[in-house]
């Protein structure tokens, strides 16, 4: 992701954006620019910025990948788990659960690790955009 934004907020570290959709005005000839919503960024390279200031936004790659992966890989490991936490209780008692169950217990697992990244994503900022330009 590498977008313009237009900076309309600064509160000590918080930094408010909106982005700037030029695709929205392909046919208008003005050369405007739709605004989106807002939202904050980081600016770790400590550019100047000052409200009003049009800012190229971005994530870093690695960043952008760990937040793929867990958001992927999480949910799908958690439905393992619990699909395997079934059939070892099964092993214990000694009783044969239905193929519904074990299939529920999978998808159970699936989304509560998919409830937990989507949670982590949303307050732990795992891949939050950053300032990566300063053009005026």
């Amino acid at each position: 992701m590498h977008d313009t934004a237009f900076v309309t907020s600064i509160q000590d570290e918080k930094i408010t954006v909106v982005p700037l959709i030029k695709g929205a005005c392909l046919s208008c000839k003005q050369g405007c620019a739709k605004r989106g919503n807002p939202f904050e960024v980081i600016n770790p390279n400590k550019f100047p910025v000052k409200i009003n200031s049009i800012v190229k936004i971005g994530t870093s790659r690695k960043k952008e990948l760990s937040q793929a992966l867990s958001s992927i890989l999480f949910p799908v490991l958690c439905a393992f788990i619990f699909y395997f936490g079934i059939s070892f209780l099964e092993i214990k008692t000694g009783k044969n659960f239905i193929d519904g169950i074990k299939a529920a217990s999978a998808l159970s697992g699936f989304v509560f690790g998919a409830a937990i990244s989507f949670f982590a994503a949303k307050y732990k900022k795992i891949a939050q955009p950053e300032i990566t330009e300063l053009c005026s």
